[in-house]
């Protein structure tokens, strides 16, 4: 009799098939142990080509898939082990790799890579410009700041909101077409995600008005135009016409004006000449010829009367300053309207019913048409005997004192005065342009100047 027991036993496992029973086979699917990686893993854009590796696995994967996901949503899948993120900026992107053999297919997922998002603007660009803002002048847009790692930037200028159509590099060179208005500057950033949205600059201070941009101007010289002007130590030996080429000069040193940082006048330089023996000239060059001009200028007498000598004197350079068969009498205004008082050329004695102030410095005006002389000033009083004319042949200048070293005016030849500006123009400004020029003199040098405007100076409130 077979025991229970010793059937059990004798048909063991290893006779398990005896009674129809199998045993399944040991499967092997591949293990991953060393994840894929998504390369590059920094600076990466929409247009940047991503690659992912197989990773390490176990038990010899015969092939591998991809696929690829952008913030956990599939965006391909095959066989392609590289990707490029087309449309995915700022999303989160990571491969997931299938291995497979004949036991199966193992999966594994990548690290994880950021898309650079398109760039967005968080600190406003900004313009780098003169105040005042002058034609001529160079004006200069920065970035701003940018998420996204730009690659790059594209500038666009505008003047009062319209556009500059060849103004696009970050820099413009301010012109007189665009005076009275206002420049901004629209910046774009991109990188390989795009380009953002544009972003615009507060706009400029107004571009405003200056001397030098009124056409008939030929001749000018500024005391604060520092390549101008040649001295050693503060002893100036040449002036230069910034405009033309009517260069005024002194050779001898103790004929040398002085250079000064002029206190009231915001310590801007001026050039004084000591009433004594300074004087610079050019006696060379034929500065102007024709039948009208305008001369508008900025000086203080500091002592004297009028009878103290010429700051500014213009003459053919063959006749004497000072002839008296050349003098014309001539009116004095005060902001284009004439007053009671009168002065000759020639020296004659001025009436006047306020006094001179000396050392104040003023903005004044000599002018002649075809017809004869007109001189006239935009201040409390004129200027001393400041421009004597003997022709409209002008072919010599002086500042300082007479050209021809004839002292025919009351017996003085030098002039106790600065001098900060003079202008030349060859025709007979208008009052209005007369005062667009006096207004800009007198905002560009110093508020004091602004003061002495009459209230109802056109440009009294406000530069032109």
């Amino acid at each position: 009799m077979i025991s229970r027991f010793g059937l059990a036993g004798g048909i063991g496992l290893t006779n398990f098939k005896a009674f129809g029973a199998t045993v399944p086979p040991a499967t092997n699917p591949p293990a991953n142990t060393v994840a894929p990686a998504v390369t590059p893993t920094s600076n990466i854009f929409a247009n940047t080509l991503l690659t992912c590796t197989t990773g390490t696995w176990t038990n010899t994967p015969l092939s591998y898939s991809y696929s690829w996901y952008a913030d956990g949503n599939l965006v391909q899948s095959g066989s392609g082990n590289t990707y490029t993120p087309t449309g995915q900026a700022g999303k989160v992107i990571y491969c997931e790799v299938g291995a497979t053999n004949a036991d199966g297919t193992g999966s594994a997922n990548s690290n994880s890579v950021s898309v650079a998002a398109i760039p967005l603007n968080s600190v406003l660009p900004v313009i780098t410009a003169a105040d005042p803002l002058r034609t001529g002048m160079t004006i200069t847009c920065s970035t701003g700041t940018w998420s996204g790692s730009p690659s790059g930037y594209t500038y666009q200028w505008y003047a009062d909101g319209v556009l500059i159509g060849s103004a696009t590099a970050n820099s413009y060179v301010t012109i007189a077409a665009h005076i009275g208005k206002y420049y901004t500057c629209a910046v774009n950033a991109s990188n390989g995600s795009g380009s953002g949205t544009a972003v615009t600059t507060l706009p400029t201070t107004r571009l405003l008005f200056s001397v030098t941009d009124e056409p008939s101007l030929i001749h000018h010289w500024k005391s604060t135009v520092a390549s101008s002007i040649t001295a050693t130590g503060a002893a100036v030996s040449q002036w230069n016409d910034i405009k033309g080429t009517s260069h005024v000069l002194q050779a001898t040193g103790a004929n040398q004006p002085t250079l000064v940082a002029e206190a009231t006048l915001g310590n801007k330089n001026i050039v004084r000449f000591d009433g004594v023996s300074d004087f610079l000239r050019n006696v060379t060059a034929l500065i102007y010829t024709g039948d009208a001009y305008t001369v508008i200028a900025l000086g203080a007498a500091r002592s004297g009367g009028f009878s103290a000598g010429r700051l500014i004197s213009m003459t053919d350079g063959a006749t004497a300053d000072g002839a008296a068969s050349s003098q014309n009498s001539a009116i004095w205004y005060r902001n284009g309207v004439a007053q009671s008082y009168r002065c000759s050329v020639g020296g004659t004695a001025h009436a006047s019913s306020q006094p001179m102030v000396y050392g104040e410095f003023n903005i004044f005006e000599h002018l002649k048409d075809a017809a004869g002389f007109d001189m006239a000033i935009n201040d409390i009083e004129p200027l001393k005997n400041m421009a004597k004319v003997v022709t409209v042949n002008f072919q010599s200048v002086a500042f300082g004192g007479g050209i021809s070293g004839v002292s025919s005016m009351n017996g003085a030849l030098y002039s106790d005065s600065d001098l900060g500006e003079v202008a030349v123009f060859n025709k007979y400004l208008t009052q209005a342009e007369r005062n667009k020029i006096v207004g800009a003199m007198a905002w560009d040098w110093h508020s004091s100047l602004v003061t002495k405007l009459d209230a109802g100076h056109p440009y009294k409130s406000a530069p032109p």
